[in-house]
């Protein structure tokens, strides 16, 4: 890599992370004001992406342990954004989907975090904002078979509630 796409590749990393703290990642709240911690609004983003995912699979998304992964969903489960659905097959296994609440929750989180971001991408016009989307699909698949990010995939980021 050279000297100057090195460079380039730390600043657009230094954008990102300023964007990202700024709007999504500074916003703990609803637009109720409810307080939704990082952590529990990442796994409510997963769960809702991949309905029926397994706490396994959320821990491995999340390089974090399963302990942790449980922990997290626990939180989640007792104030009813989420529920635990087990197998008729096989009791051991769990299915996590987002409760009627939970998906209440999740466009609200998910309006809340548009309505920070989205001024500050007023700034592009249609094309250069469809540009920018483009680039960062391309980027985002790329990451996907770079990444253990499963339910981040391309196909998913994209669903619409």
């Amino acid at each position: 890599m050279s000297i100057n796409r090195k460079k380039l590749v730390e600043e657009v990393m230094e954008d990102v992370r300023y964007i990202w703290r700024r709007t999504l990642i500074s916003s703990q709240s609803d637009m109720s004001g409810a307080v939704i911690p990082r952590s529990q609004a990442i796994v409510m983003h997963i769960v809702n992406a991949n309905p029926g995912i397994s706490v396994k699979d959320v821990a491995t998304t999340l390089d974090i342990t399963p302990s942790a992964a449980t922990q997290l969903i626990d939180a989640l489960v007792k104030d009813g954004t989420v529920s635990r659905q087990t197998s008729d097959q096989d009791r051991r296994v769990v299915a996590l989907r987002l409760s009627k609440e939970g998906k209440i929750r999740h466009r609200k989180y998910k309006a809340f975090q548009l309505a920070r971001l989205q001024p500050i991408l007023d700034v592009l016009t249609d094309d250069e904002l469809t540009e920018l989307n483009r680039l960062q699909s391309k980027i985002h698949e790329s990451s996907t078979t770079h990444l253990s990010l499963r339910a981040f995939t391309p196909k998913t980021r994209v669903k619409q509630d």
